[in-house]
């Protein structure tokens, strides 16, 4: 596998919006801000959202094989056991990233945090194994996305504050109304 399928299969144009997600829980939370935890939840959020894009190829490779037979998988680039394993080690890497440098004193200390990455991967699973042809689907999307502003605000203050819950809860309510409306145009 070479490195364009790598980026191929995570999608990876689009990690700005994952650090942008990280960046405004942060923010939300109302605590200094260092180098360090941004750092840190940049690269778990990054490895959340990659993980959540290769395990989205390995659980539509029979749909992609009708609809999408250049993808990687389809094509032949990648077998669709290496794409599940990758992405959930990616999964699990962000989690022990999580956990590590909150041991490490590089993040609060506590389990929010840890649980709100928990979180967020559920769902990142759920939605990649049940979306297609389910009407909450953008629900759990938006969910990915809110997991992202709870575990930063988590990490960086301990608390899960208001201005926080707001923009979790905003982000999911544009996510939703977004898939929703593309699915209506379709």
């Amino acid at each position: 596998m070479n490195t364009r399928t790598l980026l191929t299969l995570g999608r990876t144009s689009n990690l700005p919006t994952v650090w942008s997600n990280v960046l405004c829980g942060a923010v939300l939370s109302g605590a200094p801000l260092g180098p360090v935890p941004m750092l840190v939840l940049m690269l778990c959020g990054s490895a959340f959202y990659e993980g959540g894009m290769f395990l989205n190829d390995a659980f539509d490779a029979e749909i992609d094989a009708q609809e999408r037979p250049m993808r990687p998988i389809p094509s032949g680039q990648v077998s669709r056991a290496t794409v599940l394993g990758i992405g959930l080690g990616l999964l699990a890497f962000g989690l022990l990233l999580l956990g590590a440098s909150a041991g490490l004193g590089w993040l609060k200390p506590g389990l929010g945090s840890l649980l709100a990455g928990l979180g967020t991967c559920a769902a990142v699973l759920i939605y990649n194994r049940w979306h297609k042809g389910h009407a909450w689907s953008p629900v759990v999307m938006g969910a990915c996305r809110a997991g992202l502003y709870a575990t930063a605000a988590l990490a960086v203050s301990g608390t899960l504050g208001r201005e926080a819950v707001l923009g979790a809860l905003s982000l999911l309510l544009y996510v939703c109304l977004l898939y929703t409306s593309d699915a209506a145009d379709e």
